[in-house]
């Protein structure tokens, strides 16, 4: 809706996924790519806090917290370290629903695909086939991104 994807397409590195592909496919799976996030940033957002708002992830204490801690905090600190590793678990549990909402979204595209080729319907199951195509790369993609957010 805001144009972005109908601009010129950026370089990218020569060992990224989306180097070897076409014009039309690399749109397709950037596209795709900038969904994942606005559903992760939904995921992320979906549960409510203790006041009825919004749960936001504090990052700046997760990335502060220590892994593992002392064994003598003062409370506070104490309290500190547990509302970042809270925030973490729920960060992670959110980025893996995230992930399978993807996938589910081309593991139904390629049910209705097939279903549609099976009735005889040959449009339809190539107009699916078609949207299920930039698949192999965004999974390419998923397998790697959770990963990295976890250890970020």
């Amino acid at each position: 809706m805001g144009g972005h994807f109908f601009e010129q397409l950026s370089t990218v590195a020569e060992g990224s996924l989306l180097a070897g592909l076409g014009e039309e496919q690399r749109r397709e799976v950037e596209a795709d790519r900038t969904a994942f996030m606005l559903t992760l940033n939904a995921r992320v957002m979906r549960e409510p806090d203790a006041l009825g708002n919004p749960r936001i992830p504090d990052f700046e204490r997760i990335r502060k917290s220590r892994p593992y801690g002392r064994t003598k905090l003062f409370p506070a600190a104490r309290r500190r370290q547990q509302r970042a590793r809270d925030d973490a678990r729920y960060l992670v549990r959110r980025v893996f629903s995230a992930v399978d909402a993807m996938l589910c979204f081309y593991s139904v595209m390629d049910i209705l695909a097939a279903a549609a080729r099976r009735h005889g319907r040959q449009d339809e199951a190539e107009g699916l086939e078609r949207a299920a195509e930039p698949g192999e790369l965004v999974r390419a993609w998923l397998k790697e991104t959770p990963h990295e957010l976890e250890e970020t």
